[in-house]
């Protein structure tokens, strides 16, 4: 399981994406990311997220977010990606 930071900013954004994107290649089926370090929720944590999507979309393989703070799936929501992302509803904070 991959482990979020607590913070993603734009300036650690591209160090991340390529972390996500080498453990979505590690994992032939279903890469689980765990957000539950990250507590500061902003739009540089949805492209994040939305990046890693895209990724593993493109190589056929499934991602899962677990653990997502409820600022974060608000915020997720109000952008309009809520049925794009893949978050696991059973296991919000």
């Amino acid at each position: 399981m991959f482990a979020l930071p607590a913070s993603v900013q734009f300036d650690t954004f591209t160090e991340l994406r390529a972390s996500g994107e080498a453990f979505v290649e590690s994992h032939p089926d279903t890469a689980v990311f765990d957000l539950a370090p990250l507590r500061e929720c902003n739009s540089a944590a949805v492209a994040l997220l939305m990046a890693w999507y895209r990724f593993a979309h493109a190589r056929g393989k499934t991602i899962v977010y677990t653990h997502a703070a409820p600022d974060l799936v608000n915020l997720i929501r109000v952008s309009g990606l809520e049925e794009i992302l893949p978050l696991s509803h059973d296991e919000h904070h």
